[in-house]
Order: C-alpha cells, then structure tokens, then sequence
C-alpha cells in the first residue's frame, strides 16, 4: 500500500492547488481594486505551491521506483530460492550450484546497492 500511496504531504498541496486554482476562476473576471489584488496574490501563491508540488512529486516518484525496484529483486530472489530448491530434490547439483553462487548471489548483491540507494536517497 505504502509504495503506491501518495504521500500525506502531496495530497494535500494537490488539494490547495485545487482550490486555489478555482478561486482563480471566480476571480478572473472581477475588475475591482481588492479583486485584482486579490487575484495577484492567488497566482504568487499558486506558484510557490506548484512547485513545492513539482518537487515533491518528483521526490515519491524517484522513491517509488526505488522501493519498485528492492521488491521485483526480493520477489526474483524468491523464485530463484525455488527453483534452486527443486534443483536440489531432482538431485541436479550442477544447476543448483550455478542458481546459488552465481544468480543469487548477482541477486542479493542488487538488492544491497538498491537499499543503500534508497537508504541514500532518504538521508538527502
């Protein structure tokens, strides 16, 4: 759930940007001083949250495909763990060898860079 999830955070710029985007509207054709103003006002701070929404998006996406990422290894880890353990009950050593030492080990190698890049990502 968590790694599809929009953060708490994002939402609820998407939810001011929203609103502040349909007051624009009702504003947009009102031609009094304090309207104007108003409406100056409105698209500076539709600016600033367009933005920080820009960022943050880009932030939960560069995340998203991390965690994607440590998952499709976790889950590939898993079906190799298989198939080396019916290699084994078939007695074909050689293959079983070759899945342990040689994909699961190129495996969990990938699942150790991917966790220390999110781990990075999370510390900037």
């Amino acid at each position: 759930m968590k790694i599809t999830s929009r953060p708490t955070e994002l939402d609820e710029i998407d939810r001011a940007v929203l609103k502040l985007e349909m007051e624009k509207l009702s504003l947009k054709n009102d031609t009094d001083k304090a309207s104007k103003e108003r409406l100056h006002k409105l698209e500076n701070d539709l600016n600033l949250l367009k933005q920080k929404q820009k960022e943050l998006t880009e932030e939960w996406e560069i995340e998203n495909a991390l965690m994607t990422r440590i998952q499709s290894i976790k889950e590939e880890i898993d079906r190799v763990n298989l198939e080396m353990e019916a290699a084994k009950r078939v007695h074909n050593s050689n293959h079983a060898a070759e899945l342990k030492y040689g994909t699961l080990m190129s495996l969990q190698h990938q699942l150790e860079e991917a966790e220390k890049n999110l781990a990075e990502f999370r510390k900037s």
